[in-house]
């Protein structure tokens, strides 16, 4: 298994796995998650991560297996408004674990890569967004994360 920057010939995978890990995210919440058709979707996510690709502004990696993408983390470098003292911050935007590659540690993998590649932008944190239903929220726990916000929505029905 080897960690490596993720290249356009990535995609078809990457989008795939995507795909996987967002209908697995639907059963948390339906209404949030119901999503356009499959064809829109992965087209917008194909030219999403292309950019994401050629951002000098993002880390994206892949778990590279032989050919195989087992996993993907795609994080943004982003910086704080002014007001703060410490400015710059690393925003994990997507990240996902083929379903028979999960529990052997590549989300760990991918993120203290990640995590190496980041200092040279001197951060002064690393945050992640999570559904309370999900369990990777115990692997974010032993890798140093906290809950700081809870993010609440309520659906419009006009």
């Amino acid at each position: 298994m080897r960690i490596r920057k993720a290249r356009k010939s990535d995609l078809p995978q990457i989008v795939d796995l995507w795909w996987e890990m967002q209908t697995s995210h639907y059963k948390y919440d339906r209404p949030y998650y119901k999503l356009r058709s499959k064809k829109v979707v992965r087209r917008n996510t194909e030219k999403y991560y292309s950019d994401m690709i050629d951002s000098p502004e993002s880390i994206f990696l892949v778990a590279d297996d032989k050919g195989i993408i087992a996993g993907y983390l795609c994080a943004l470098v982003q910086n704080r408004p002014p007001i703060y003292q410490l400015s710059k911050s690393v925003l994990i935007d997507t990240t996902a674990v083929r379903g028979n590659y999960r529990g052997k540690g590549i989300f760990t993998k991918l993120y203290l890569f990640m995590e190496k590649t980041a200092k040279k932008h001197q951060p002064y944190h690393i945050e992640l967004f999570v559904d309370i239903d999900n369990p990777a929220i115990d692997l974010y726990k032993h890798l140093g994360f906290k809950a700081r916000h809870i993010k609440m929505y309520r659906e419009f029905s006009p």
